[in-house]
């Protein structure tokens, strides 16, 4: 038994690190797309694969390194594990588990940031799990924010009769904006982390060290767009709806890359693009307010699906000119190859 398992841990180190992180990524996307086709239900489903970029990171540092944070990683996969198999008996209507995942994967993030805080400095950095500059998070952060709601009232510029600019100035509320970042940060922070550590953290600068700054950026785009697809196919859409929209989203992951590896850049470390990733959701869940209740800020459900080709045209090349204009920076002149 130990010399199988010998056998399979050395066949496992062999294998290239990003191909080892696409297969273990793609396994959970496949577990967790299952029960999510019994069901129908996106929610709880997507709250957990938000986490699979991370476990698959850990999973690839644990098999190649042996003196990995040990505590940060085993806790993270162990409840993340339990995270998946409650999906698995969820999808099967054995149990409603949602209540549970949620609670669960609040209580896995308390005991991360304990662990992460107590953590030997120099293992912070070594695996990427360090704060950075804080004066420079906290700088780029803003200027995010600025950046995200200049877009969106470039997108809201009227197109024949549409008056969506003049309703979002009339009816959006800054507080309203930070009530959400805050909501968001207390409770979304775990599924951003799993997100950003394994995009950021891990992904980016092996593919970077691998293809270059530039080109390493442009291939982490779209495998973090084609990683959700199985999420966009329980839309109630049209199917020319939902192949426009795929492949939008994709194309608008691979610029929104060159943005979060910008910042992540300027700032060392990827804690600065789990906060722009909660600021980008909060500008997409909570934007306006009419009466007491939030409104979503309209990505696929509102007030951007009117006139949408020419919203998303939009969006794409203003997106497109932002990317251009970060790559011409020095910090993606000096190429690693």
């Amino acid at each position: 038994m130990n010399y199988h398992k010998k056998c399979i841990s050395e066949k496992l180190k062999s294998i290239d690190e990003i191909l080892l992180f696409l297969l273990f990524l793609a396994g959970f996307v496949i577990i967790l797309t299952i029960p999510m086709i019994c069901t129908g239900n996106i929610l709880r489903h997507g709250m957990v694969q938000a986490i699979t970029p991370a476990m698959s990171a850990m999973l690839v540092l644990k098999i190649k390194n042996k003196d990995y944070p040990k505590k940060i990683f085993d806790t993270f996969l162990f409840f993340g594990g339990i995270a998946i198999l409650l999906v698995i008996i969820d999808g099967f209507d054995y149990l409603d588990t949602l209540n549970i995942t949620q609670v669960g994967l609040l209580l896995l993030w308390l005991i991360v940031l304990i662990l992460i805080i107590s953590e030997k400095k120099e293992v912070l950095i070594k695996y990427n799990l360090n704060g950075g500059n804080l004066k420079k998070v906290i700088i780029s952060l803003l200027l995010y924010i600025a950046f995200i709601h200049i877009e969106i009232m470039i997108m809201l510029i009227p197109t024949g009769k549409s008056k969506d600019l003049s309703l979002f100035l009339s009816t959006y509320n800054i507080m309203d904006y930070i009530n959400m970042f805050i909501y968001l940060s207390l409770f979304q922070s775990v599924y951003l982390f799993g997100e950003e550590y394994g995009w950021r953290a891990f992904l980016q600068s092996r593919l970077q060290d691998k293809f270059g700054k530039k080109i390493g950026v442009l291939i982490l785009g779209p495998i973090w767009g084609l990683w959700h697809i199985n999420l966009w196919f329980f839309r109630n859409v049209t199917p020319a709806l939902l192949i426009t929209i795929i492949i939008s989203y994709i194309v608008n992951c691979a610029f929104s890359s060159v943005i979060y590896a910008y910042i992540y850049e300027k700032t060392n470390t990827f804690w600065s693009a789990v906060l722009i990733h909660i600021a980008s959701n909060a500008m997409g869940f909570g934007i306006l307010k009419i009466g007491d209740n939030f409104k979503t800020a309209q990505s696929d459900f509102s007030i951007l699906t009117n006139n949408g080709n020419s919203k998303q045209l939009i969006h794409l090349a203003f997106m497109i000119l932002v990317a251009t204009l970060l790559f011409m920076t020095k910090t993606f002149k000096k190429e690693n190859y």
